[in-house]
C-alpha cells in the first residue's frame, strides 16, 4: 500500500514525465514549423511523406500534426486537454512508428537506421501520462460495462 508521501511522489513524477515528453514533442513542432533544413523537413516534407505510404491527405495531415505538436503540446505540459492530446500523440507516434520507423529496425541510435527504439518508449511514456487524465464519464462507463458482463 502506497502511503500519502508516495503518491504525492508519485504525482510529481507524472507531471515531471508530461512536461518532459511536451518538451519533446514541442521541440518537434517548432523545429519543423520555424527551422525547416535539409536534416529537418518542414510540414511539406512531412505531408510528402504520409502521401508516399499511402495516406490520402498528406499534406493537410502534415500541417495538422506540425501545429498540434508545436501548439498542443505545451498544452499538455501545463495539464490542458491532456486526455485527447496524449491520444492523438498516441495514434501519430504509433503510426510513425509502424510505417517509419519499425521498418529501419530496432536501434535509433549507434546504428543510425532510425529505429524504433525511442519511438515505442515515447508512446509508453504517453499512454502512462494520459491513462491518468481518463475523463469519469468515460471510466465509469468501462465500470459499468463489465459490471454488466
Amino acid at each position: 500500500m502506497l502511503s500519502n508521501h508516495s503518491n504525492h511522489s508519485n504525482q510529481k513524477m507524472m507531471i515531471f514525465l508530461r512536461v518532459l515528453i511536451a518538451a519533446l514533442i514541442t521541440i518537434h513542432g517548432w523545429a519543423r514549423l520555424f527551422f525547416a533544413v535539409p536534416a529537418f523537413s518542414g510540414p511539406a516534407d512531412l505531408g510528402g511523406a504520409i502521401t508516399d505510404m499511402g495516406f490520402p491527405a498528406g499534406l493537410a495531415l502534415g500541417w495538422l500534426i506540425t501545429i498540434v505538436e508545436a501548439f498542443g503540446a505545451p498544452l499538455f505540459a501545463w495539464g490542458r486537454f491532456v486526455f485527447p492530446l496524449g491520444l492523438f500523440f498516441t495514434f501519430i507516434y504509433t503510426m510513425s512508428t509502424i510505417f517509419y520507423h519499425a521498418p529501419h529496425g530496432w536501434f535509433s541510435s549507434g546504428s543510425g537506421s532510425d529505429g524504433c527504439e525511442y519511438a515505442v518508449l515515447l508512446v509508453g511514456s504517453l499512454i502512462c501520462v494520459w491513462s491518468q487524465y481518463i475523463p469519469a464519464h468515460i471510466r465509469e462507463s468501462r465500470l459499468n460495462f463489465w459490471q454488466k458482463a
